[in-house]
């Protein structure tokens, strides 16, 4: 079963109940059905069918380049050319496994396996590394097994661990499985005695390869990617096994790369507070927050918010207007997806007794990028378009 993303559609009752227990409010009833928003993979449903998710707005190449670009720990991708036309019809997680298992392939065909040098307290007919004379002395000086400290070359290490739980997810996952190729069960045997268990630290991309690891920094980061996204399932079956990514968060933090790149000041989720007051005369504080505020540019300050949909709603511009008087500034941008050459829509709201307008403009970011470099121009001409409003 295929659908896209925001497209409504009907499910058996069994799987409309585990969507809306697995994605929550990104599962949406619609007059038409049920609509699954704001993100693109797969899933497989409790009652067998492999559900496959796709954006009208982003293509799987897309995607993939885009997540590369937002996300500083995929740093070794920031050079991924641009994937074939043949791809932008297909599902993004086979499209990352299938990446992720030639790029291992390579560089392990290169380099072979990575192994570290440990001490190892051995017991030998014949001396390897030095005598522990210490365990020497407490075994009555018995040398037929003489106890040595050896160094062994180690191939549990974290980066292999990791790297072997993203060849297992891939395994597990029936879609991963089919788009990876003959090179699966090369890797599955290469790995073979690794423990598949991925490092917090490497996930976090807060460690750095050594020297010798440093071959592997792309395939651990599509690595990264398929750990951070693929679904486990429930419990021990099947159902739930998938890859998704949300759109949503990607667009967002995309904005924020963007005026960061420019080097445009900005501060990200700026409170918005209200005081709310009951008929009895009571108060109590609540507060929203606006995505982005930019309060040094040459025309004043100007408040940002993403939206990942295809329309400004009415209560799109409330908001903003909110957000706009609340924080003392007269413009807004509304950023959504779509072609950047799009009619510039502006809207104007005056406020009676002098209290000023606020002028909002509805921006377009362009998501057809199908490599990095392209993301980040079009992030670049987003910061400037945003820059002289």
């Amino acid at each position: 079963m295929q659908v896209l993303e925001g497209e409504a559609a009907e499910y058996a009752p069994v799987d409309e109940a585990f969507l809306r227990r697995r994605l929550g409010g990104l599962f949406e009833r619609r007059q038409e059905g049920w609509a699954i928003t704001r993100v693109v993979g797969h899933l497989q449903l409790p009652s067998g069918e492999l559900l496959r998710i796709r954006s009208a707005k982003a293509s799987a190449a897309s995607v993939l380049a885009w997540a590369a670009y937002v996300d500083p720990t995929l740093g070794p991708l920031q050079e991924l050319r641009a994937l074939p036309a043949s791809s932008d019809e297909g599902d993004i997680g086979a499209l990352l496994g299938r990446l992720f298992v030639d790029e291992l392939t390579r560089v392990a065909h290169g380099h072979g396996l990575t192994r570290r040098y440990q001490r190892q307290a051995v017991r030998s007919a014949s001396i390897r590394g030095r005598i522990d004379f210490a365990r020497l002395s407490h075994a009555g000086g018995d040398l037929s097994r003489t106890p040595c400290v050896a160094w062994e070359r180690r191939q549990q290490t974290p980066l292999n661990q990791t790297l072997a739980a993203a060849v297992d997810r891939v395994q597990r996952d029936p879609v991963l499985r089919a788009a990876a190729g003959p090179h699966l069960e090369w890797l599955r045997g290469l790995l073979e005695g690794v423990r598949p268990a991925a490092a917090p630290a490497l996930l976090r991309g807060t460690t750095v390869l050594d020297r010798l690891e440093a071959p592997f920094e792309a395939a651990l980061a599509l690595a990264r990617l398929l750990l951070r996204r693929t679904c486990r399932g429930e419990g021990d079956r099947h159902e739930g096994l998938g890859f998704l990514i949300n759109l949503e968060q990607l667009f967002e933090r995309t904005i924020a790369r963007a005026l960061e790149h420019a080097g445009l000041t900005r501060r990200i989720q700026v409170p918005v507070p209200y005081v709310r007051l009951d008929a009895h005369g009571g108060s109590s504080v609540g507060g929203m927050a606006a995505d982005y505020y930019c309060p040094d540019l040459p025309r004043g300050p100007l408040v940002i918010d993403a939206k990942y949909k295809s329309a400004v709603s009415s209560a799109n511009l409330q908001q903003m207007v909110t957000y706009c008087f609340v924080l003392g500034a007269r413009r807004g941008a509304l950023v959504l997806p779509g072609v950047e050459g799009r009619e510039a829509v502006a809207y104007r709201f005056s406020a009676g007794n002098g209290g000023g307008e606020v002028r909002l403009e509805v921006v377009g970011l362009s998501t057809d990028g199908r490599s990095v470099s392209a993301w980040r121009e079009a992030g670049q001409r987003l910061a400037e378009r945003i820059a002289g409003l």
